[in-house]
């Protein structure tokens, strides 16, 4: 399995962006940023997919994104092994 972690951080460095650019309304700087943090993901897992299948000849693997927020590696595992796509 793979685990795409510190999502949330993808989600607040896309805000800062669209901060940056003077955007200032809060609904949508919320709205944009995760659907910039999610076209971002989906652009890393297709790649990843990609590299996989083509180079190592093998099926892309289950993956899951993640916080960025610490879990016990107990914790860890159950959370990966319910959230999996």
């Amino acid at each position: 399995m793979i685990a795409f972690t510190q999502y949330d951080r993808l989600v607040r460095s896309k805000k800062a962006e669209l901060e940056e650019d003077g955007e200032t309304d809060p609904v949508v700087l919320d709205r944009q940023s995760k659907e910039d943090a999610t076209t971002a993901y989906v652009k890393c897992v297709t790649l990843v997919k990609r590299m996989i299948e083509l180079r190592l000849k093998a099926q892309m693997p289950r993956y899951c994104k993640v916080s960025g927020i610490l879990y016990s590696f107990h914790d860890a595992v159950c959370l990966l092994t319910a959230r999996y796509h």
